[in-house]
């Protein structure tokens, strides 16, 4: 757990540096012209969600009060095309607001699940925390916008934000639904993909 910890620290490391030198066009870092993005990697969803929630754990070990619960359908085993890092950093960072939503010393849940669809796949994260206002509820998500960690409006609003735009980059939904003194569902859906592709394209895409 350590060492996937230390990893994905690594890996926003890595990734704020490259953004930065992006930004500054640093030299040698021009690309092809015959360059052609690639489809993520694909990953067994349920592998990658109960890594997370085993790290979170142990994070929040010192609040006992708070139990983090892990709900799935053992018949399903879904497959999705996306890049884990994001999906583990957007992940904590949402349980890291459920367990922040409940007050220290009184007793909450936050409960993980994954529910099947046909071809879509959703991760739901439950708390019955202090809820989000619903006159923030609508701007929540936008740069400036942010439910403060005391109830009051403050912060950067860049978590739910990032958590939107990384969603949406991989073809999923993001929402939330929140009612105040009774607790928030936040829903990441994804489309999910065959781990065994058949046709030349898929290889192709996949970058073999």
């Amino acid at each position: 757990m350590i060492r996937n910890a230390v990893s994905r620290i690594n890996d926003i490391a890595n990734t704020l540096l490259k953004k930065s030198m992006e930004k500054r066009g640093a030299p040698g870092e021009e690309k092809s012209r015959f360059y052609t993005p690639c489809s993520p990697p694909v990953e067994p969803l349920i592998t990658v969600v109960d890594t997370l929630i085993s790290e979170k754990r142990v994070q929040y070990q010192n609040r006992p009060e708070v139990q983090i619960d892990f709900d799935f359908e053992s018949a399903i085993d879904p497959f999705v095309s996306l890049d884990s890092s994001e999906l583990k950093r957007v992940l904590s960072n949402v349980i890291n607001n459920s367990v922040e939503a409940i007050s220290p010393g009184t007793k909450g849940t936050v409960t993980v699940s994954l529910k099947s669809n046909q071809n879509r796949v959703a991760i739901q994260v439950v708390d019955n925390g202090k809820g989000i206002r619903k006159e923030l509820l609508q701007k929540l998500g936008q740069v400036e916008v942010s439910e403060g960690k005391d109830g009051d409006q403050s912060g950067s609003g860049l978590g739910v934000y990032h958590a939107r735009k990384v969603t949406e980059s991989f073809g999923g939904r993001f929402e939330i639904f929140s009612k105040e003194h009774h607790g928030t569902t936040v829903t990441l859906e994804f489309p999910t993909v065959d781990p065994h592709p058949t046709s030349n394209q898929d290889l192709l895409q996949r970058c073999f």
